[in-house]
Protein backbone atom coordinates (compact mmCIF):
# COMPACT_ATOMS: atom_id res chain seq x y z
CA UNK A 1 0.00 0.00 0.00
CA UNK A 2 1.42 3.37 -1.00
CA UNK A 3 1.18 6.45 1.19
CA UNK A 4 1.17 10.19 0.70
CA UNK A 5 3.70 12.66 2.04
CA UNK A 6 1.24 13.69 4.76
CA UNK A 7 0.75 10.14 6.04
CA UNK A 8 4.46 9.29 5.82
CA UNK A 9 5.35 12.46 7.71
CA UNK A 10 2.86 11.50 10.44
CA UNK A 11 4.39 7.99 10.72
CA UNK A 12 7.94 9.33 11.00
CA UNK A 13 6.78 11.86 13.62
CA UNK A 14 5.03 9.17 15.66
CA UNK A 15 8.12 6.97 15.43
CA UNK A 16 10.56 9.67 16.59
CA UNK A 17 8.33 10.88 19.42
CA UNK A 18 7.79 7.40 20.83
CA UNK A 19 9.87 6.23 23.79
CA UNK A 20 10.17 2.55 22.85
CA UNK A 21 12.95 1.14 20.61
CA UNK A 22 11.77 0.12 17.16
CA UNK A 23 12.42 -0.17 13.43
CA UNK A 24 10.69 1.90 10.74
CA UNK A 25 11.06 1.14 7.03
CA UNK A 26 10.35 3.85 4.45
CA UNK A 27 10.52 2.58 0.86
CA UNK A 28 9.89 4.46 -2.35
CA UNK A 29 11.21 5.18 -5.82
CA UNK A 30 14.47 7.06 -6.21
CA UNK A 31 14.05 10.79 -5.95
CA UNK A 32 10.59 10.89 -4.34
CA UNK A 33 11.99 12.55 -1.21
CA UNK A 34 12.47 9.82 1.40
CA UNK A 35 15.69 11.25 2.83
CA UNK A 36 14.45 14.82 2.49
CA UNK A 37 11.23 14.03 4.37
CA UNK A 38 13.09 12.12 7.10
CA UNK A 39 15.47 15.02 7.70
CA UNK A 40 12.64 17.54 7.57
CA UNK A 41 10.68 15.76 10.32
CA UNK A 42 13.85 15.21 12.36
CA UNK A 43 14.77 18.91 12.20
CA UNK A 44 11.23 19.99 13.06
CA UNK A 45 11.09 17.78 16.18
CA UNK A 46 14.66 18.72 17.09
CA UNK A 47 13.82 22.44 17.06
CA UNK A 48 10.65 21.80 19.07
CA UNK A 49 12.58 19.55 21.52
CA UNK A 50 10.08 16.74 21.00
CA UNK A 51 12.54 13.91 20.27
CA UNK A 52 12.56 11.00 22.71
CA UNK A 53 16.28 10.34 22.00
CA UNK A 54 18.88 13.02 21.38
CA UNK A 55 21.80 11.12 19.87
CA UNK A 56 21.67 10.42 16.17
CA UNK A 57 23.71 8.63 13.49
CA UNK A 58 23.06 8.64 9.76
CA UNK A 59 24.83 6.29 7.35
CA UNK A 60 24.43 5.75 3.61
CA UNK A 61 25.36 2.21 2.56
CA UNK A 62 26.39 3.42 -0.86
CA UNK A 63 29.90 2.03 -1.47
CA UNK A 64 30.29 0.39 1.95
CA UNK A 65 31.86 -3.08 1.71
CA UNK A 66 31.33 -4.72 5.08
CA UNK A 67 29.34 -4.66 8.29
CA UNK A 68 32.41 -3.31 10.08
CA UNK A 69 32.35 -0.32 7.71
CA UNK A 70 28.71 0.26 8.61
CA UNK A 71 29.45 0.10 12.34
CA UNK A 72 32.38 2.48 12.01
CA UNK A 73 30.31 4.95 9.97
CA UNK A 74 27.56 4.92 12.59
CA UNK A 75 30.04 6.08 15.21
CA UNK A 76 31.88 8.51 12.94
CA UNK A 77 28.59 10.19 12.00
CA UNK A 78 27.18 10.34 15.52
CA UNK A 79 25.82 13.75 16.59
CA UNK A 80 23.78 15.24 19.39
CA UNK A 81 20.42 16.69 18.53
CA UNK A 82 19.98 18.78 21.67
CA UNK A 83 21.82 22.02 22.41
CA UNK A 84 25.13 21.99 24.25
CA UNK A 85 24.74 22.13 28.02
CA UNK A 86 27.05 23.62 30.65
CA UNK A 87 26.44 21.04 33.39
CA UNK A 88 28.41 17.88 34.11
CA UNK A 89 26.31 15.76 31.74
CA UNK A 90 26.81 18.29 29.02
CA UNK A 91 30.57 18.17 29.48
CA UNK A 92 30.39 14.40 29.23
CA UNK A 93 28.57 14.68 25.92
CA UNK A 94 31.17 17.14 24.70
CA UNK A 95 33.88 14.59 25.53
CA UNK A 96 32.06 11.90 23.56
CA UNK A 97 31.75 14.28 20.65
CA UNK A 98 35.47 14.91 20.75
CA UNK A 99 36.05 11.15 20.75
CA UNK A 100 33.83 10.76 17.69
CA UNK A 101 35.77 13.50 15.92
CA UNK A 102 39.04 11.78 16.80
CA UNK A 103 37.67 8.51 15.42
CA UNK A 104 36.88 10.17 12.13
CA UNK A 105 40.44 11.43 11.87
CA UNK A 106 41.80 7.97 12.64
CA UNK A 107 39.56 6.50 9.98
CA UNK A 108 40.97 8.92 7.41
CA UNK A 109 44.54 8.04 8.41
CA UNK A 110 43.88 4.30 8.47
CA UNK A 111 43.92 3.99 4.69
CA UNK A 112 47.21 5.86 4.37
CA UNK A 113 49.24 4.48 7.30
CA UNK A 114 49.09 0.69 7.91
CA UNK A 115 50.00 0.88 11.60
CA UNK A 116 47.24 3.45 12.17
CA UNK A 117 44.82 1.13 10.33
CA UNK A 118 45.69 -1.76 12.65
CA UNK A 119 45.14 0.36 15.74
CA UNK A 120 41.85 1.72 14.41
CA UNK A 121 40.57 -1.80 13.63
CA UNK A 122 41.14 -2.81 17.25
CA UNK A 123 39.34 0.29 18.48
CA UNK A 124 36.30 -0.13 16.22
CA UNK A 125 34.51 -2.50 18.59
CA UNK A 126 34.99 0.01 21.41
CA UNK A 127 33.63 2.84 19.33
CA UNK A 128 30.60 0.82 18.21
CA UNK A 129 29.81 -0.02 21.83
CA UNK A 130 28.89 3.66 22.26
CA UNK A 131 26.03 3.32 19.74
CA UNK A 132 23.10 2.82 22.11
CA UNK A 133 19.87 4.55 23.14
CA UNK A 134 19.89 6.72 20.05
CA UNK A 135 18.27 7.30 16.66
CA UNK A 136 19.86 5.54 13.70
CA UNK A 137 19.05 6.11 10.03
CA UNK A 138 20.36 3.60 7.45
CA UNK A 139 19.92 4.77 3.85
CA UNK A 140 20.50 3.36 0.35
CA UNK A 141 20.33 -0.38 1.11
CA UNK A 142 19.83 -1.07 -2.61
CA UNK A 143 23.11 0.75 -3.41
CA UNK A 144 25.33 -1.20 -1.02
CA UNK A 145 28.40 -3.12 -2.17
CA UNK A 146 27.84 -6.72 -3.31
CA UNK A 147 30.06 -7.81 -0.39
CA UNK A 148 27.51 -6.52 2.12
CA UNK A 149 24.60 -8.94 2.57
CA UNK A 150 21.04 -7.76 3.12
CA UNK A 151 20.57 -10.23 5.97
CA UNK A 152 23.62 -8.81 7.78
CA UNK A 153 22.25 -5.26 7.57
CA UNK A 154 18.82 -6.35 8.84
CA UNK A 155 20.54 -8.35 11.57
CA UNK A 156 22.44 -5.25 12.68
CA UNK A 157 19.20 -3.26 12.77
CA UNK A 158 17.57 -5.93 14.93
CA UNK A 159 20.59 -5.92 17.26
CA UNK A 160 20.49 -2.13 17.63
CA UNK A 161 16.82 -2.24 18.53
CA UNK A 162 16.83 -5.21 20.91
CA UNK A 163 20.27 -4.96 22.53
CA UNK A 164 21.09 -1.26 22.28
CA UNK A 165 17.66 0.33 22.75
CA UNK A 166 17.85 2.26 19.46
CA UNK A 167 15.24 3.58 17.11
CA UNK A 168 16.30 2.51 13.61
CA UNK A 169 14.92 3.91 10.35
CA UNK A 170 15.65 2.15 7.05
CA UNK A 171 15.28 4.21 3.86
CA UNK A 172 15.45 2.39 0.52
CA UNK A 173 13.97 1.65 -2.88
CA UNK A 174 12.94 -1.96 -2.28
CA UNK A 175 12.03 -2.51 -5.91
CA UNK A 176 15.69 -1.98 -6.84
CA UNK A 177 17.09 -4.76 -4.64
CA UNK A 178 17.26 -7.13 -7.60
CA UNK A 179 17.88 -10.77 -6.65
CA UNK A 180 17.85 -9.85 -2.92
CA UNK A 181 14.28 -8.52 -3.03
CA UNK A 182 12.55 -11.75 -1.97
CA UNK A 183 15.05 -12.38 0.86
CA UNK A 184 14.56 -8.80 2.05
CA UNK A 185 10.79 -9.16 2.30
CA UNK A 186 11.11 -12.54 4.05
CA UNK A 187 13.39 -11.08 6.73
CA UNK A 188 11.71 -7.70 6.96
CA UNK A 189 8.63 -9.01 8.78
CA UNK A 190 10.88 -10.31 11.57
CA UNK A 191 12.73 -7.03 12.00
CA UNK A 192 10.40 -4.05 11.52
CA UNK A 193 7.27 -2.83 13.26
CA UNK A 194 6.14 -0.30 10.65
CA UNK A 195 6.63 -0.09 6.90
CA UNK A 196 5.41 2.68 4.60
CA UNK A 197 5.83 3.04 0.85
CA UNK A 198 6.18 6.71 0.02
CA UNK A 199 4.44 7.53 -3.26
CA UNK A 200 3.76 11.27 -3.29
CA UNK A 201 1.47 12.93 -5.79
CA UNK A 202 3.02 15.31 -8.29
CA UNK A 203 1.50 18.22 -6.34
CA UNK A 204 3.18 17.04 -3.11
CA UNK A 205 6.57 16.56 -4.77
CA UNK A 206 6.41 19.91 -6.51
CA UNK A 207 5.47 21.67 -3.26
CA UNK A 208 8.53 20.12 -1.60
CA UNK A 209 10.99 20.81 -4.42
CA UNK A 210 9.92 24.27 -5.62
CA UNK A 211 9.12 26.45 -2.62
CA UNK A 212 9.48 30.00 -3.96
CA UNK A 213 6.54 32.37 -4.38
CA UNK A 214 7.91 34.42 -7.28
CA UNK A 215 6.32 34.28 -10.72
CA UNK A 216 8.73 31.70 -12.18
CA UNK A 217 8.19 29.36 -9.20
CA UNK A 218 4.41 29.52 -9.62
CA UNK A 219 4.78 28.83 -13.34
CA UNK A 220 7.16 25.91 -12.82
CA UNK A 221 4.91 24.30 -10.20
CA UNK A 222 1.93 24.46 -12.56
CA UNK A 223 3.86 22.94 -15.48
CA UNK A 224 5.47 20.18 -13.40
CA UNK A 225 2.14 19.20 -11.88
CA UNK A 226 0.56 18.97 -15.34
CA UNK A 227 3.32 16.58 -16.47
CA UNK A 228 3.03 14.58 -13.24
CA UNK A 229 6.72 14.84 -12.29
CA UNK A 230 7.30 13.28 -8.84
CA UNK A 231 11.08 12.93 -8.64
CA UNK A 232 12.36 15.71 -6.39
CA UNK A 233 15.92 15.58 -7.72
CA UNK A 234 14.58 15.95 -11.25
CA UNK A 235 12.36 18.83 -10.14
CA UNK A 236 15.35 20.60 -8.60
CA UNK A 237 17.35 20.16 -11.81
CA UNK A 238 14.46 21.53 -13.85
CA UNK A 239 14.10 24.54 -11.56
CA UNK A 240 17.81 25.42 -11.85
CA UNK A 241 17.68 25.04 -15.62
CA UNK A 242 14.49 27.08 -16.00
CA UNK A 243 15.76 29.92 -13.80
CA UNK A 244 19.00 30.15 -15.80
CA UNK A 245 17.05 30.18 -19.07
CA UNK A 246 14.70 32.86 -17.74
CA UNK A 247 17.72 35.05 -16.97
CA UNK A 248 18.82 34.73 -20.61
CA UNK A 249 15.43 35.84 -22.01
CA UNK A 250 14.41 38.25 -19.26
CA UNK A 251 14.54 41.27 -21.61
CA UNK A 252 12.06 39.69 -24.04
CA UNK A 253 8.26 40.00 -23.84
CA UNK A 254 6.46 37.83 -21.32
CA UNK A 255 5.00 35.39 -23.91
CA UNK A 256 8.53 34.38 -24.92
CA UNK A 257 9.59 33.95 -21.29
CA UNK A 258 6.46 31.86 -20.73
CA UNK A 259 7.25 29.63 -23.71
CA UNK A 260 10.84 29.20 -22.51
CA UNK A 261 9.65 28.01 -19.09
CA UNK A 262 6.98 25.77 -20.65
CA UNK A 263 9.46 24.11 -23.03
CA UNK A 264 12.40 23.83 -20.63
CA UNK A 265 10.27 22.01 -18.04
CA UNK A 266 9.38 19.41 -20.67
CA UNK A 267 12.91 19.14 -22.08
CA UNK A 268 14.45 18.99 -18.60
CA UNK A 269 12.10 16.17 -17.64
CA UNK A 270 13.09 14.30 -20.80
CA UNK A 271 16.78 14.82 -19.99
CA UNK A 272 16.80 13.90 -16.30
CA UNK A 273 14.01 11.31 -16.04
CA UNK A 274 14.44 9.13 -19.11
CA UNK A 275 12.58 6.19 -17.57
CA UNK A 276 9.29 8.12 -17.43
CA UNK A 277 9.47 11.08 -19.80
CA UNK A 278 9.15 11.26 -23.61
CA UNK A 279 12.54 10.97 -25.29
CA UNK A 280 14.28 13.88 -27.00
CA UNK A 281 13.83 12.25 -30.41
CA UNK A 282 10.08 12.00 -29.82
CA UNK A 283 9.86 15.68 -28.84
CA UNK A 284 11.72 16.82 -31.96
CA UNK A 285 8.87 15.70 -34.23
CA UNK A 286 5.45 17.33 -34.32
CA UNK A 287 2.21 15.42 -33.77
CA UNK A 288 1.35 15.89 -37.46
CA UNK A 289 4.72 14.51 -38.57
CA UNK A 290 4.31 11.47 -36.31
CA UNK A 291 0.83 10.91 -37.71
CA UNK A 292 2.09 11.09 -41.31
CA UNK A 293 4.99 8.74 -40.56
CA UNK A 294 2.60 6.12 -39.13
CA UNK A 295 0.57 6.20 -42.34
CA UNK A 296 3.50 4.95 -44.42
CA UNK A 297 3.46 1.25 -45.31
CA UNK A 298 6.55 0.15 -43.38
CA UNK A 299 6.01 2.32 -40.29
CA UNK A 300 5.66 0.44 -36.97
CA UNK A 301 2.39 0.82 -35.09
CA UNK A 302 2.23 3.30 -32.24
CA UNK A 303 3.18 1.77 -28.88
CA UNK A 304 1.13 2.25 -25.72
CA UNK A 305 3.93 4.37 -24.29
CA UNK A 306 3.96 6.67 -27.32
CA UNK A 307 0.16 6.94 -27.20
CA UNK A 308 0.38 7.95 -23.54
CA UNK A 309 3.09 10.50 -24.35
CA UNK A 310 1.02 12.03 -27.14
CA UNK A 311 -2.02 12.31 -24.86
CA UNK A 312 0.13 13.95 -22.20
CA UNK A 313 1.59 16.46 -24.68
CA UNK A 314 -1.91 17.39 -25.80
CA UNK A 315 -2.83 17.99 -22.17
CA UNK A 316 0.37 20.00 -21.76
CA UNK A 317 -0.49 21.98 -24.93
CA UNK A 318 2.78 21.12 -26.65
CA UNK A 319 2.12 20.06 -30.24
CA UNK A 320 5.25 21.08 -32.14
CA UNK A 321 8.84 22.18 -31.60
CA UNK A 322 9.64 25.53 -33.24
CA UNK A 323 13.11 26.98 -33.83
CA UNK A 324 13.18 28.66 -30.41
CA UNK A 325 12.28 25.34 -28.80
CA UNK A 326 15.01 23.60 -30.79
CA UNK A 327 17.60 26.05 -29.47
CA UNK A 328 16.43 25.34 -25.91
CA UNK A 329 16.28 21.57 -26.49
CA UNK A 330 19.82 21.52 -27.89
CA UNK A 331 21.12 23.35 -24.83
CA UNK A 332 19.28 21.08 -22.39
CA UNK A 333 20.45 17.95 -24.19
CA UNK A 334 24.08 19.08 -24.38
CA UNK A 335 24.00 20.72 -20.91
CA UNK A 336 25.73 23.77 -22.44
CA UNK A 337 23.68 26.96 -22.68
CA UNK A 338 24.34 28.78 -25.97
CA UNK A 339 23.20 32.28 -25.04
CA UNK A 340 23.65 33.70 -28.54
CA UNK A 341 21.63 30.92 -30.17
CA UNK A 342 18.79 31.17 -27.64
CA UNK A 343 18.56 34.95 -27.92
CA UNK A 344 18.76 34.87 -31.74
CA UNK A 345 15.84 32.46 -31.92
CA UNK A 346 13.99 34.45 -29.26
CA UNK A 347 14.27 37.57 -31.43
CA UNK A 348 13.01 35.63 -34.45
CA UNK A 349 10.07 34.32 -32.41
CA UNK A 350 9.35 37.82 -31.13
CA UNK A 351 9.09 38.99 -34.72
CA UNK A 352 6.80 36.08 -35.61
CA UNK A 353 4.56 36.92 -32.67
CA UNK A 354 4.50 40.57 -33.71
CA UNK A 355 3.40 39.57 -37.22
CA UNK A 356 0.84 37.19 -35.72
CA UNK A 357 -0.55 40.01 -33.60
CA UNK A 358 -0.96 42.12 -36.75
CA UNK A 359 -2.95 39.32 -38.38
CA UNK A 360 -5.11 39.23 -35.25
CA UNK A 361 -5.64 42.98 -35.42
CA UNK A 362 -6.88 42.75 -39.01
CA UNK A 363 -9.19 39.82 -38.28
CA UNK A 364 -10.67 41.47 -35.19
CA UNK A 365 -11.74 44.48 -37.27
CA UNK A 366 -13.87 42.25 -39.48
CA UNK A 367 -15.44 40.63 -36.42
CA UNK A 368 -17.20 43.95 -35.85
CA UNK A 369 -18.72 43.59 -39.31
CA UNK A 370 -19.65 39.90 -39.13
CA UNK A 371 -20.78 39.39 -35.53
CA UNK A 372 -23.80 41.65 -35.09
CA UNK A 373 -26.70 43.50 -36.73
CA UNK A 374 -26.07 46.71 -34.80
CA UNK A 375 -26.57 50.09 -36.47
CA UNK A 376 -22.89 51.01 -36.13
CA UNK A 377 -21.67 51.75 -39.65
CA UNK A 378 -19.32 54.51 -38.57
CA UNK A 379 -17.61 52.29 -36.01
CA UNK A 380 -17.28 49.41 -38.50
CA UNK A 381 -15.75 51.70 -41.14
CA UNK A 382 -13.38 53.26 -38.64
CA UNK A 383 -12.16 49.87 -37.38
CA UNK A 384 -11.73 48.39 -40.86
CA UNK A 385 -9.69 51.38 -42.06
CA UNK A 386 -7.53 51.75 -38.97
CA UNK A 387 -6.90 48.01 -38.49
CA UNK A 388 -6.08 47.48 -42.17
CA UNK A 389 -3.53 50.31 -42.01
CA UNK A 390 -2.06 49.03 -38.76
CA UNK A 391 -1.66 45.56 -40.29
CA UNK A 392 -0.23 46.85 -43.57
CA UNK A 393 2.70 44.39 -43.35
CA UNK A 394 0.45 41.32 -43.40
CA UNK A 395 -2.69 42.34 -45.31
CA UNK A 396 -2.66 40.62 -48.70
CA UNK A 397 -3.72 42.31 -51.92
CA UNK A 398 -7.01 40.36 -52.07
CA UNK A 399 -7.71 41.39 -48.42
CA UNK A 400 -7.04 45.03 -49.30
CA UNK A 401 -9.37 44.74 -52.28
CA UNK A 402 -12.08 43.26 -50.02
CA UNK A 403 -11.76 46.10 -47.49
CA UNK A 404 -11.99 48.72 -50.26
CA UNK A 405 -14.99 46.94 -51.78
CA UNK A 406 -16.82 47.18 -48.44
CA UNK A 407 -16.01 50.88 -48.14
CA UNK A 408 -17.14 51.64 -51.69
CA UNK A 409 -20.39 49.69 -51.20
CA UNK A 410 -21.06 51.96 -48.21
CA UNK A 411 -20.27 54.98 -50.43
CA UNK A 412 -17.15 55.75 -48.41
CA UNK A 413 -15.11 56.73 -51.47
CA UNK A 414 -12.84 59.03 -49.47
CA UNK A 415 -11.86 56.30 -46.97
CA UNK A 416 -11.34 53.78 -49.80
CA UNK A 417 -9.04 56.16 -51.71
CA UNK A 418 -7.13 57.02 -48.55
CA UNK A 419 -6.59 53.31 -47.78
CA UNK A 420 -5.35 52.53 -51.31
CA UNK A 421 -2.97 55.50 -51.23
CA UNK A 422 -1.59 54.36 -47.85
CA UNK A 423 -0.83 50.88 -49.21
CA UNK A 424 0.69 52.26 -52.41
CA UNK A 425 3.10 54.36 -50.32
CA UNK A 426 4.01 51.57 -47.93
CA UNK A 427 4.55 48.58 -50.24
CA UNK A 428 7.21 47.85 -52.84
CA UNK A 429 6.37 46.69 -56.40
CA UNK A 430 6.53 42.96 -55.53
CA UNK A 431 3.43 43.34 -53.33
CA UNK A 432 1.38 44.44 -56.33
CA UNK A 433 2.87 42.10 -58.92
CA UNK A 434 3.18 38.79 -57.00
CA UNK A 435 1.01 36.05 -58.49
CA UNK A 436 -1.86 35.00 -56.21
CA UNK A 437 -1.70 31.16 -55.91
CA UNK A 438 -5.49 31.06 -55.37
CA UNK A 439 -6.23 33.18 -58.42
CA UNK A 440 -8.50 35.55 -56.54
CA UNK A 441 -9.99 38.52 -58.33
CA UNK A 442 -10.96 40.43 -60.30
CA UNK A 443 -9.76 43.50 -58.44
CA UNK A 444 -11.41 46.90 -58.27
CA UNK A 445 -10.42 49.23 -61.12
CA UNK A 446 -8.50 51.48 -58.73
CA UNK A 447 -6.47 48.50 -57.47
CA UNK A 448 -5.86 47.24 -61.02
CA UNK A 449 -4.52 50.67 -61.93
CA UNK A 450 -1.90 50.51 -59.18
CA UNK A 451 -0.99 46.95 -60.20
CA UNK A 452 -0.38 48.04 -63.82
CA UNK A 453 1.63 51.05 -62.69
CA UNK A 454 3.85 49.00 -60.39
CA UNK A 455 4.32 46.22 -62.96
CA UNK A 456 6.25 48.66 -65.10
CA UNK A 457 8.82 49.20 -62.34
CA UNK A 458 11.92 47.03 -62.66
CA UNK A 459 11.84 44.35 -59.93
CA UNK A 460 14.37 44.45 -57.13
CA UNK A 461 17.32 42.04 -57.09
CA UNK A 462 16.55 38.76 -55.32
CA UNK A 463 17.99 38.79 -51.77
CA UNK A 464 19.04 35.17 -51.18
CA UNK A 465 19.94 35.63 -47.49
CA UNK A 466 16.65 37.30 -46.60
CA UNK A 467 14.71 34.76 -48.67
CA UNK A 468 16.39 31.83 -46.90
CA UNK A 469 15.41 33.12 -43.45
CA UNK A 470 11.87 33.90 -44.61
CA UNK A 471 11.41 30.49 -46.24
CA UNK A 472 12.64 28.71 -43.12
CA UNK A 473 10.04 30.53 -41.05
CA UNK A 474 6.91 30.44 -43.22
CA UNK A 475 7.67 27.82 -45.95
CA UNK A 476 6.44 30.23 -48.65
CA UNK A 477 6.25 28.19 -51.86
CA UNK A 478 7.15 31.04 -54.27
CA UNK A 479 10.21 32.03 -52.21
CA UNK A 480 11.37 28.42 -51.97
CA UNK A 481 10.92 28.02 -55.72
CA UNK A 482 13.24 30.96 -56.33
CA UNK A 483 15.79 29.62 -53.84
CA UNK A 484 15.76 26.26 -55.61
CA UNK A 485 16.97 28.00 -58.77
CA UNK A 486 19.96 29.63 -57.05
CA UNK A 487 23.29 27.88 -57.87
CA UNK A 488 25.25 26.15 -55.09
CA UNK A 489 28.13 28.58 -55.70
CA UNK A 490 25.93 31.44 -54.49
CA UNK A 491 25.10 29.53 -51.30
CA UNK A 492 28.83 28.84 -50.82
CA UNK A 493 29.71 32.53 -51.16
CA UNK A 494 26.84 33.49 -48.86
CA UNK A 495 27.83 31.25 -45.93
CA UNK A 496 31.55 31.88 -46.45
CA UNK A 497 30.96 35.60 -45.83
CA UNK A 498 28.52 35.18 -42.90
CA UNK A 499 29.58 35.06 -39.25
CA UNK A 500 28.17 34.06 -35.85
CA UNK A 501 24.43 33.78 -35.34
CA UNK A 502 23.73 34.95 -38.91
CA UNK A 503 25.82 32.08 -40.28
CA UNK A 504 23.92 29.48 -38.24
CA UNK A 505 20.61 31.09 -39.17
CA UNK A 506 21.29 30.87 -42.91
CA UNK A 507 22.44 27.25 -42.80
CA UNK A 508 19.70 25.99 -40.49
CA UNK A 509 16.99 27.80 -42.48
CA UNK A 510 17.93 25.79 -45.57
CA UNK A 511 18.32 22.55 -43.62
CA UNK A 512 14.97 23.10 -41.85
CA UNK A 513 13.19 21.24 -44.65
CA UNK A 514 14.90 17.99 -43.60
CA UNK A 515 12.36 17.71 -40.79
CA UNK A 516 9.33 17.95 -43.06
CA UNK A 517 8.05 14.46 -43.88
CA UNK A 518 6.22 15.53 -47.04
CA UNK A 519 8.77 18.08 -48.28
CA UNK A 520 8.27 19.38 -51.83
CA UNK A 521 10.86 18.91 -54.56
CA UNK A 522 11.85 22.59 -54.21
CA UNK A 523 12.37 22.15 -50.46
CA UNK A 524 14.55 19.09 -51.06
CA UNK A 525 16.49 21.03 -53.73
CA UNK A 526 17.19 23.95 -51.36
CA UNK A 527 18.44 21.53 -48.69
CA UNK A 528 20.61 19.74 -51.27
CA UNK A 529 22.09 23.04 -52.48
CA UNK A 530 23.03 24.07 -48.95
CA UNK A 531 24.57 20.65 -48.27
CA UNK A 532 26.59 20.98 -51.48
CA UNK A 533 27.71 24.47 -50.40
CA UNK A 534 28.78 23.09 -47.01
CA UNK A 535 30.79 20.38 -48.75
CA UNK A 536 32.48 23.09 -50.81
CA UNK A 537 33.34 24.88 -47.57
CA UNK A 538 34.63 21.63 -46.09
CA UNK A 539 37.06 21.20 -48.98
CA UNK A 540 38.70 24.55 -48.26
CA UNK A 541 40.52 23.27 -45.15
CA UNK A 542 40.77 20.35 -42.75
CA UNK A 543 39.32 22.54 -39.99
CA UNK A 544 36.26 23.38 -42.07
CA UNK A 545 35.82 19.70 -42.92
CA UNK A 546 35.37 19.11 -39.20
CA UNK A 547 33.16 22.18 -38.71
CA UNK A 548 30.54 21.12 -41.26
CA UNK A 549 29.96 17.76 -39.55
CA UNK A 550 27.78 19.39 -36.90
CA UNK A 551 25.28 20.11 -39.68
CA UNK A 552 25.15 16.45 -40.68
CA UNK A 553 27.35 16.97 -43.74
CA UNK A 554 30.70 15.39 -44.56
CA UNK A 555 33.01 15.33 -47.56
Amino acid sequence: MTTSVKFTRAEITRFLRGVDPGVLCVSGEWGVGKTFLWRSVLDTLRNARELSLTRYSYVSLFGLNSLDDVKASLFENMEWLDQDATDFAGRGKAGAKALATRAKRLSELAGALPWVGQAFSKARSLYFSLIQSQIVCIDDLERRSKNLDVKDVLGLMSFLREQRGCKVALLLNAERLGDDRDEFYDLLEKVIETKVVLAPTAAESVAIAITGQDAISVTLRRHCETLGIRNIRVLKQIERLARRTDEIVRDFPQPIRDQAAHSVVLFGWSKYDRANAPGMKFLKTSSIERHLERRSENAPSRSKKEAAWEALLVKYKFTRTDNFDFALLKCVDSMALDVDDIQTEARALQEQQRIGALHGTFKSAWRKFHDSFDADEDKVVEQVVESTKKAVEVVSLPNLNEAMALLKSLERESEASELLKFFAENHNPSYWTEVDPFGRGPFLPEVDAVIRERSEVEPEEFDVAAALVLAGENCDASTISKLAAVPAQTYFELISAARGAQLRKLILSALEFRRIANATDDMKRVTSLMEEALQMVGRTSRLNAIRIKKYGVSI
